[in-house]
């Protein structure tokens, strides 16, 4: 099938393709830790576990401010009803 510029059609699955890109890298950072001799499975354990905490507190410190904006506009709305 053929665009209206006579281009050829391309039909990819992106997320698929996405998807897979991503359990590579994660492939190739496993990999990195396990032939590192210098590096024991424990402290693996605590980088991981470290790594998954900071985003826990780089998110929760955005929900805090998305919840803080919201609960201002629906105050702000909540206000000028009352008027």
């Amino acid at each position: 099938m053929t665009t209206v510029n006579g281009r050829p059609e391309i039909q990819h699955n992106w997320e698929e393709e996405y998807r897979k890109q991503m359990k590579y890298r994660l492939s190739e950072v496993v990999s990195e830790y396990l032939q590192d001799e210098e590096i024991s499975i424990l402290e693996f354990y605590h980088d991981l576990t470290d790594e998954i905490k900071s985003l826990v507190d780089y998110h929760k410190k955005y929900q805090e401010k998305a919840e803080g904006m919201l609960s201002l506009i629906s105050f702000t709305q909540t206000d000028s009803d009352a008027t």
